[in-house]
């Protein structure tokens, strides 16, 4: 999946210059694909009722967020919050990665 993400973003900067449309399609295909990969890694937890969630990808698309809480509601409570970001199993965490010593 990185390899074709990268692949498009670099065709959308090689097609800019030519056909302005092209690059911004392609630039859209680019950005589904990673709103797409960060839905599948990770879920949210509800800061009022502590229930853990996913949430499909129009919502991840377009939802408010900050770097470690996104704006959603509760498929539980019914309550909308912010919703701290968790990595699913497997996944990688967000942000800066860690080396132990």
């Amino acid at each position: 999946m990185a390899a074709s993400a990268a692949a498009i973003f670099a065709a959308a900067i090689l097609m800019g210059k030519r056909h302005p449309a092209g690059f911004l399609v392609l630039a859209g295909a680019w950005m589904y694909l990673l709103v797409r990969w960060h839905a599948a890694q990770f879920g949210y937890r509800c800061p009022r009722c502590g229930h853990e969630f996913a949430i499909p990808v129009r919502e991840d698309l377009i939802g408010p967020d900050t770097l470690a809480s996104k704006y959603v509601r509760c498929p539980r409570c019914s309550r909308r919050g912010w919703a701290t970001i968790l990595a699913k199993a497997g996944a990688a965490a967000p942000g800066p990665a860690t080396q132990d010593q």
